[in-house]
């Protein structure tokens, strides 16, 4: 069963909902496992959540006994549904079928996205049963910059402005389909965005795109022409990221890696943390 969460009743259960979020075996994304996110950070975003439009909270209660919390956001002209928090101690499934016929009473047409640890085999077995589609699996990984100095990097990387974005444009938008960052949102909010792009012969091959929200530095994505991985390139903006990074201040980088880049990342100073996975299923 779903109750609503009322706000008096916040304080009595916030201590519950974030020791679930340090499991990965029963949370989703983000993760609060990642000793990067503290326990502050969770009751901060949690009590926001109360008084933000397009936010709710649920309790999950299965046989009178509460075993899950729900935090999850909407983005009605987009059509966009995800969770903050989806984390239950037993019984996911359920709280899973729950969630989604409570979805269908009041989101329909939305896509709703759902992220998640391998390590969350109850999750995973739900959702590919019920025909959501697996969109991305990445390896997480972690960067941590108190120890970093900042590395020579290329003179042909370039950061991108609006009177330069066709560059980026021309290697991101073949991405678009695949990931709520299109060109059309990054554009429209590009003062929040760092993004850079390695030229060869004063053409666009490989462009990295990220963003800092406090201490933290978010790599959303590296692209390459014609969808062709080049380590060589690859490492130079990744290099070109941790300067950026280094001299914002940030403390902590993420970044969700394809396996084949993981090497680079690793020798950079890196660590892998978990394996990620992300399904998507339009509600009807």
């Amino acid at each position: 069963m779903l109750v609503q969460l009322k706000k008096e009743e916040f304080d009595h259960y916030i201590d519950f909902a974030y020791q679930i979020s340090l499991d990965l075996s029963k949370s989703c994304y983000p993760s609060y496992a990642d000793g990067i996110k503290t326990k502050e950070d969770f009751v901060r975003i949690a009590n926001e959540s109360l008084y933000k439009r397009n936010y709710e909270i649920y309790l999950f209660y299965y046989e009178n006994q509460l075993e899950g919390w729900i935090n999850f956001y909407y983005l009605p002209e987009d059509k966009y549904l995800a969770c903050e928090t989806f984390s239950v101690v037993n019984h996911q499934e359920i709280a899973l079928e729950e969630f989604m016929k409570y979805l269908k009473t009041k989101f329909t047409g939305y896509e709703f996205y759902f992220g998640c640890s391998t390590l969350n085999q109850e999750a995973m077995g739900y959702l590919t049963r019920n025909d959501f589609n697996k969109i991305e699996e990445s390896q997480v990984c972690l960067f941590d910059f108190k120890e970093y100095s900042i590395l020579e990097e290329s003179p042909l990387i370039k950061r991108i402005t609006k009177d330069t974005f066709d560059d980026f444009k021309v290697l991101h938008q073949p991405y678009d389909a695949e990931m709520y960052w299109d060109c059309e949102h990054i554009l429209s909010d590009i003062d929040h965005w760092y993004i850079y792009v390695l030229y060869e012969d004063v053409l666009p091959v490989a462009t990295i795109y990220f963003v800092k929200n406090e201490m933290l530095l978010e790599i959303f994505g590296i692209d390459f022409k014609e969808n062709k991985l080049n380590l060589n390139a690859f490492e130079m903006l990744m290099i070109k990221a941790l300067n950026e990074g280094k001299k914002l201040e940030a403390k902590y980088l993420y970044y969700f890696s394809e396996e084949d880049t993981t090497a680079s990342l690793v020798k950079l100073g890196y660590r892998y943390f978990d394996t990620y996975v992300c399904y998507m299923k339009r509600i009807e």
